[in-house]
This record gives C-alpha cells, sequence and structure tokens, in this order.
C-alpha cells in the first residue's frame, strides 16, 4: 500500500492526496515534534550540559588564573 499507487493516477496527484491528507498531516506532525523533543534533550542534556559548558568553564578559569599568575590548582 505504501509505495502502490492506483492505475492512471500520476505521482503529482498521488503527492497532492498525501499532502492534503489530514491523518497523514497530524502523524507527520506528531512525529515531528516527538523527535524534535528527543533530539533537542539529548543535544541539551548531554552535548551541552556535560561536554560544551565543562570545557568553556575550565579554558575561563585558566585563563583569568594566567592573567592574575595564579598557580593551577584542582
Amino acid at each position: 500500500m505504501f509505495f502502490l499507487h492506483s492505475a492512471g493516477e500520476s505521482v503529482f496527484e498521488e503527492f497532492i492526496e498525501i499532502a492534503t491528507d489530514p491523518a497523514h498531516l497530524l502523524f507527520e506532525l506528531a512525529f515531528s515534534v516527538a523527535f524534535d523533543i528527543l533530539i533537542v534533550s539529548v543535544i541539551w542534556g548531554f552535548i551541552i550540559k556535560k561536554i560544551i559548558i565543562p570545557r568553556v568553564k575550565r579554558d575561563v578559569h585558566r585563563e583569568i588564573d594566567e592573567e592574575h599568575g595564579i598557580a593551577e590548582h584542582d
């Protein structure tokens, strides 16, 4: 059913039919929202909070310590 289209129906007509189908549009919207939330939460929760922010903090503290002549500390 997915890749089959009616005999005599052009690809453009099938596209219009799918693009205007309310059930298809709702599914696409729900899938997009769920996928976007998942991707954003992974990117923000892991990559930004666990990797990027600590690295930037460490680099900024190192620069400030060097400017003020403070020896490296743990």
